[in-house]
């Protein structure tokens, strides 16, 4: 799936309830990045997106690059509550609900361009409250 797909693919499960142009789009995308690659060892988000396109990839790097620059930890012990209220801050969303409709379409998306062996390993690096609400997205 190249970044095209991917991007239209969450903007087709977004447009049930919210309507984004792409450049928004691909910001909500890279919040979600974001708090994913915070809860993520290094080693496992590489693995985790190594079957997403380069576009997609350069996006992932850049979403970790600037959470370290700004002095982020490498890895954040986030529940899914505080993963959550990171996408809703960097994305400058207006509500929580917003913020979780748009996380669950991204990591659906996600989910089909990843493979589930994949996508089972950086899972088991989530705390139990997020882990189940990422494998029911």
């Amino acid at each position: 799936m190249n970044k095209v797909t991917f991007v239209r693919k969450v903007q087709d499960a977004l447009e049930k309830r919210i309507h984004l142009d792409r450049d928004r789009t691909e910001r909500m995308i890279g919040a979600v990045f974001s708090a994913l690659s915070a809860r993520l060892t290094p080693e496992e988000g590489e693995q985790f997106i190594a079957q997403l396109p380069t576009e997609l990839k350069a996006l992932w790097y850049h979403e970790v690059a600037t959470r370290l620059g700004q002095g982020e930890k490498e890895v954040v012990k986030l529940s899914k509550d505080q993963f959550l209220d990171k996408i809703q801050t960097e994305g400058h969303l207006a509500s929580a609900a917003d913020a979780e409709f748009i996380a669950r379409c991204v990591i659906h998306v996600l989910k089909e361009a990843i493979s589930p062996g994949e996508v089972q390993d950086a899972v088991a690096q989530l705390p139990s409250d997020l882990k189940a609400w990422v494998l029911a997205a």
